[in-house]
C-alpha cells in the first residue's frame, strides 16, 4: 500500500476499517471482504509514526522491511523522538532483519552527513517546507528504486526541460524566455544535482544519477509545440505584431529565441537611427529597401531575394549588417561564405541553415563561381543537408533572408537570370573619416550588443514593423519605382557582367533589326574583340554567347525579345543562321547619344517620374511605334507579369515623363 500511495507522487500509508478486514486485518482480506478502495484512508508516514509513538512499548509488536531502515532513521530524527525509543526501534528492527550493529552504525553516520548537507544548503532566513518536498525512496532491497526516484523529480524538470533525440547528449531548457538548445549532459546533471540540494536527497552516487537523468529524459520526452510566427520575443514580453497584443513569456509559447532588449510600444521614433540610415543610404527608396527586408526577415514572410550590401570599407556596412542581426536575434543567424556553402564538398555545411532566418556571408567581393545552391536557398527548394555522426533525415527548407556583404559587389558565373533578377543591391559609398568614427552598434561579446543605437533598438523594430504590408512587398520587389535603385542596380550589373557592360557599349535595341550571331561582322566576333581589349583571356563559344545574351536581353533587362527555343525562327533564318532580334550593334557616327541596351531597359522599368530626375540619351531607334504601321511597341514577358501585379494607366501624350 506504501507503494501505491508512491504513485500518487509522495509516499503515502493506507487504511481500512478492521470490520471488514477480519483478525488478520490485510489488505487482501479487506479486499476479498468486499472493502472498496473508496473507504481506504491514505496518510503520509510522519504523523502515523507519531501516533504509533504516543502508544509506544517495549512490547509493540512491528513488521519491518530492510529499504525502510534509513526513512525509520530520518523520521524518528526528524520528529524528534526520545534517544531510547529510537534505539527501542532499531534493536527490533535489527532482530527481525538479522543485520549487523556496524550496519546500523554505517545508516546512523550516513543519515548524519545528509543533516549536514541540508544544513548547509538551507536559507537561513527562510526554512524549507519538509512536509511538502518529496520523501527519497530507500535504495536497499528495492526493486523499484530507480522508477520511485524518476516519478518525485518529474514535476521539478517536466515544463522546462526537453529531450533532444537528434543528438544523444542534447536537451532544451527553457531559461525563462526561450527554449534553448543544449549539447551536453552537464547542464542537466547541474540541475539535478540544485533539485537533490532543494529537497533533501542524499543518494547521489554516479549511478543513481545516471539513472534519474536517463529515466526523466524518458518521462519528459522531445514533444515540442511549434512557435507562433507571429510572435516576437523580447526581454520583457512577447509582441503580436499582427495586432500589436503583449504576452507574458511562458514555456508553453515554444519561441527557440529571445531578443536581448525591452520593448516598448510608447517607444519614440528612433531618430538616432534614422538619421543614421538617411547619411548612408541617402534616397529614401533606398533606406525602403533595407526596411523592407529586415520587415520580411523578422515577420518570416517570403521575399525570393537576397540583399547584397558593397562599398569600401569604414563606409558603414558593419553598422546595417548588426541592425539586421540585432533585429532578428543571434539564435536566428547563421554565418557562412559564398566559397563554403557553394562548395559540394563541404556536406555539413548547409545544415547550418537549418531552422535559421538570417544566413549571412560576409567578405564576398572576391567570389566569382557558381550559385546553385544560392538560387536553392532564395528559391524555396528543399535543400539537402548532413549532420556529422548521424544519419537521421534533415532536409529542410530555408524561409529566412539572405545577406551578402563584401567590399564590391560578387560576380557570378551562372548563366541563368536568376541570381541577377533575385539580387537586392545598395551601394555604401561615403567613407567616413578615421577622426569621425564612432561606436554605434556592435557586439558586446556576451551576446549582446554595445553602442550608441543599442537603446533604440527596441524603437527600431517597432518602426520597421509599422510599415505596411503592401509597402513591404513592393519595395522589396524587382518592380523598381525609383532612379535611385534602378541607377545601383544597373552599376552592380555593368561591374559583375562583362557581357552586360558589352552589350551596354555596343548594342542599340531596335525592333526592326536582327543580328547575326556567328559571321564574321556577327556579335561574337564583336564581343571577342571587346573582351580581349577589355578584359583578357578566353571567352564564350558560339552556343554559350547566344543563350548568355538573350538570357541577359530577356530575362534581366525585360528586352520584349519573343520566348521560344533558340535554335527556331525568329532566333534562326535560313539563310543567316543563328540570329538575336531586336537588337544590332551601334554605328560610331549615326548612333552617338543614343542609350545603349542596359541604359534604355533600366530606365524603362521605372515607370513614375519627375520633373528634377532626367535621363541622358535618345530613344532607341523605332521605341513607340514600328514604322508608323500602328503596331503597338512590343512588351516583354516580365513586362506583363509586372503590369498584372501592379497596374497602372499609360501616361498621357501631355505627360512630363521622359519617355512620352
Amino acid at each position: 500500500m506504501i507503494r501505491a500511495g508512491i504513485v500518487l507522487q509522495s509516499a503515502h500509508i493506507g487504511f481500512w476499517n478492521r470490520e471488514i478486514a477480519g483478525d488478520k486485518g490485510g489488505a487482501c482480506e479487506y479486499f476479498n471482504e468486499g472493502g472498496t478502495w473508496e473507504n481506504v484512508a491514505w496518510t503520509r508516514p510522519k504523523p502515523l509514526l507519531k501516533e504509533i509513538w504516543k502508544g509506544w512499548s517495549k512490547n509493540l509488536r512491528a513488521d519491518y522491511i530492510r529499504g525502510n531502515i534509513v526513512r525509520l532513521i530520518r523520521l524518528a530524527d526528524e520528529l524528534n523522538f526520545l534517544e531510547s525509543d529510537t534505539e527501542i526501534l532499531l534493536n527490533q528492527a535489527k532482530g527481525k532483519l538479522g543485520i549487523t550493529a556496524d550496519y546500523l552504525k554505517r545508516l546512523m553516520a550516513k543519515h548524519e552527513r545528509a543533516k549536514e548537507r541540508l544544513k548547509r544548503i538551507k536559507d537561513p532566513v527562510q526554512e524549507l517546507d519538509e512536509s511538502a518536498l518529496p520523501e527519497e525512496p530507500d535504495k536497499e532491497e528495492n526493486p523499484h528504486f530507480a522508477h520511485e526516484r524518476v516519478v518525485l523529480l518529474l514535476p521539478y524538470f517536466k515544463d522546462h526541460w526537453r529531450a533532444d533525440y537528434e543528438l544523444e547528449k542534447s536537451w532544451c531548457q527553457h531559461v525563462g524566455t526561450h527554449w534553448e538548445g543544449i549539447h551536453s549532459n552537464d547542464p542537466f546533471n547541474r540541475a539535478l544535482e540544485e533539485t537533490y540540494n532543494e529537497i533533501g536527497w542524499a543518494i547521489r552516487d554516479s549511478s543513481t544519477v545516471r539513472c534519474d537523468r536517463e529515466g526523466l529524459r524518458r518521462a519528459i520526452g522531445g514533444e515540442m509545440g511549434s512557435p507562433d510566427p507571429k510572435l516576437i520575443p523580447f526581454n520583457n514580453c512577447c509582441l503580436n505584431w499582427e495586432t500589436g497584443e503583449l504576452i507574458p513569456h511562458s514555456p508553453m509559447l515554444w519561441n527557440r529565441y529571445s531578443l536581448p532588449f525591452d520593448y516598448d510600444p510608447k517607444a519614440p521614433s528612433p531618430k538616432n537611427i534614422l538619421d543614421f540610415l538617411k547619411d548612408r543610404l541617402e534616397k529614401d527608396e533606398v533606406i525602403a529597401l533595407f526596411r523592407a527586408f529586415v520587415w520580411h526577415v523578422i515577420t518570416g514572410r517570403s521575399m525570393k531575394c537576397f540583399l547584397e550590401v558593397s562599398g569600401p570599407g569604414n563606409t558603414g556596412k558593419s553598422v546595417l549588417a548588426a541592425l539586421l542581426q540585432a533585429a532578428v536575434g543571434s539564435v536566428n543567424i547563421a554565418a557562412t561564405s559564398l566559397q563554403r556553402i557553394e562548395d559540394t564538398t563541404n556536406r555539413f555545411e548547409t545544415y547550418k541553415l537549418r531552422g535559421k532566418r538570417l544566413l549571412v556571408c560576409s567578405e564576398s567581393q572576391g567570389y566569382s563561381g557558381q550559385m546553385e545552391m544560392l538560387k536553392a536557398i532564395t528559391g524555396g527548394d528543399l535543400i539537402t543537408a548532413e549532420r556529422k555522426n548521424s544519419v537521421a533525415p534533415v532536409d529542410f527548407y530555408f524561409l529566412g533572408g539572405v545577406l551578402l556583404m563584401g567590399n564590391s559587389p560578387v560576380r557570378p558565373s551562372d548563366r541563368s537570370s536568376a541570381v541577377v533578377n533575385r539580387r537586392r543591391s545598395i551601394q555604401v559609398t561615403k567613407v567616413v573619416n578615421a577622426t569621425d568614427e564612432r561606436q554605434l552598434l556592435e557586439r558586446d561579446g556576451a551576446g549582446g550588443f554595445q553602442g550608441e543605437l543599442v537603446p533604440e533598438l527596441g524603437a527600431f523594430i517597432k518602426w520597421v514593423l509599422e510599415m505596411d504590408p503592401t509597402e513591404a512587398r513592393k519595395a522589396i520587389s524587382r518592380d523598381i519605382t525609383s532612379f535611385a535603385r534602378a541607377n545601383t542596380e544597373k552599376e552592380i550589373l555593368l561591374e559583375t557582367d562583362h557581357l552586360a557592360r558589352w552589350a551596354n557599349e555596343r548594342l542599340i535595341f531596335d525592333e526592326r533589326a536582327s543580328s547575326s550571331v556567328g559571321t564574321s561582322a556577327g556579335l561574337l566576333n564583336d564581343f571577342t574583340d571587346w573582351y580581349q581589349v577589355n578584359v583578357g583571356g578566353k571567352t564564350y563559344g558560339q552556343h554559350n554567347f547566344k543563350d548568355k545574351l538573350v538570357t541577359l536581353l530577356r530575362d534581366v533587362l525585360c528586352a520584349p525579345l519573343p520566348n521560344g527555343s533558340l535554335q527556331k525562327n525568329p532566333y534562326r533564318k535560313r539563310e543567316v543562321g543563328s540570329v538575336v532580334p531586336y537588337v544590332r550593334l551601334r554605328d560610331r557616327h549615326e548612333d552617338a547619344g543614343i542609350s545603349g541596351v542596359v541604359d534604355w531597359f533600366f530606365h524603362k522599368r521605372v515607370r513614375v517620374t519627375t520633373r528634377n530626375e532626367s535621363v541622358n540619351g535618345k530613344r532607341p531607334v523605332g521605341n513607340g511605334r514600328n514604322e508608323g504601321n500602328g503596331i503597338s511597341e512590343p512588351r516583354s514577358q516580365c513586362e506583363e507579369e509586372s503590369r498584372s501585379e501592379h497596374p497602372q494607366q499609360e501616361p498621357s501624350k501631355k505627360s512630363s515623363g521622359i519617355y512620352e
